[in-house]
């Protein structure tokens, strides 16, 4: 549902599909996962809204999308454990910042 929610967003989208990666190193190793992880996220979120949009599919499987994701850390993200929505949105929003960021 979340990831629907993001889709009906123009201008996220758009930014989704025009990001491009020069660089993925961090000030130190954690933040270096965590930047390759926001850039992992958003190479399948493309994948993931590109299928959207040829609408071939009538349900689009985000796992991809979860599996790219690493904690603060740096570690990949356990599903299974109690978060809600809130936590795992601040997560998703703060590895593709960090991405869009070492982009610049």
């Amino acid at each position: 549902m979340l990831f629907q929610i993001y889709y009906s967003l123009p201008g996220f989208v758009e930014q989704i599909y025009t990001f491009k990666n020069h660089s993925n190193q961090g000030k130190d190793e954690i933040d270096t996962k965590q930047i390759r992880s926001g850039c992992e996220v958003n190479n399948q979120l493309q994948r993931m809204f590109a299928r959207i949009q040829m609408g071939i599919q009538s349900y689009v499987d985000p796992t991809d999308v979860l599996n790219g994701i690493v904690d603060g850390f740096g570690e990949k993200f356990k599903f299974g454990q109690e978060q809600d929505i809130r936590e795992f949105n601040e997560l998703f929003v703060s590895r593709l910042s960090q991405a869009f960021q070492a982009a610049k």
